[in-house]
């Protein structure tokens, strides 16, 4: 860690803040995943007035437009798009720069970039993963602007439900979630963390769906939904 950076997290965190985040980084963390599901029948809020934003389907030729809000995410998203099933949608600026973009998994998912668990994923359900949002924008309507043609979509490949884990300390994150539908569903993934490196997690049992269902596909490779 740069001499510039602990001063600055000194200053926004204090010392016990700073102390506690250099043991969560090199000696021991422990984060608790609640997992929250939203049943894709709901009704999504309506918003006041119309968003500005454009949401596309994440491919190979959208990577450059990652470099000005998310130019760490790059790498990251090259191995997201070569893997099989795996479907990404992100919302551009006025510019044609990416501020905000997801994942969805139909199928279990292997978190190899963070945690490097597996997370169950039950037929039927849409597993939603790496959503982010540049600091620019956190607060905006991005993701709630977009949410209706998003339920439509997955309903359309076969959706039942919606879900996501997200971490019970990310209260953003935790509100967004809120305002998009989510309800938690019970169930807790506790991941754990040793010098930096070596992680495990204690994963629930997973649920059994009510009915036999499919799981959904996507689209094909190269073929864009257009609107997200």
């Amino acid at each position: 860690m740069k001499l510039q950076e602990l001063n600055r997290k000194l200053r926004r965190k204090g010392w016990m803040g700073t102390l506690r985040l250099f043991r969560e980084r090199f000696i021991y963390a422990h984060n608790e995943l609640h997992w929250f599901a939203r049943e894709l029948s709901q009704t999504p809020m309506k918003l006041p007035r119309r968003h500005a934003w454009r949401y596309v389907d994440i491919s190979p030729r959208l990577l450059p437009a990652f470099r000005r809000h998310f130019p760490e995410q790059v790498g990251v998203m090259a191995d997201l798009l070569a893997q099989p099933d795996l479907h990404g949608y992100a919302a551009l600026d006025s510019f044609g720069d990416v501020c905000a973009f997801m994942w969805i998994s139909p199928r279990d998912y292997y978190d190899g970039h963070y945690f490097r668990s597996w997370f169950p994923v039950t037929p039927g359900d849409a597993y939603l993963f790496a959503l982010e949002i540049a600091p620019t924008h956190r607060g905006s309507a991005l993701f709630l602007g977009g949410q209706d043609y998003l339920w439509q979509l997955l309903g359309s490949r076969g959706y039942k439900r919606a879900v996501a884990v997200v971490d019970c300390r990310n209260r953003i994150m935790l509100r967004l979630m809120e305002r998009l539908g989510f309800r938690e569903d019970g169930r807790k993934v506790h991941a754990h963390t040793f010098f930096g490196g070596l992680r495990f997690t204690v994963q629930p049992a997973r649920p059994q769906p009510p009915i036999p269902v499919e799981r959904p596909g996507l689209l094909p490779s190269g073929k864009s939904s257009g609107w997200w």
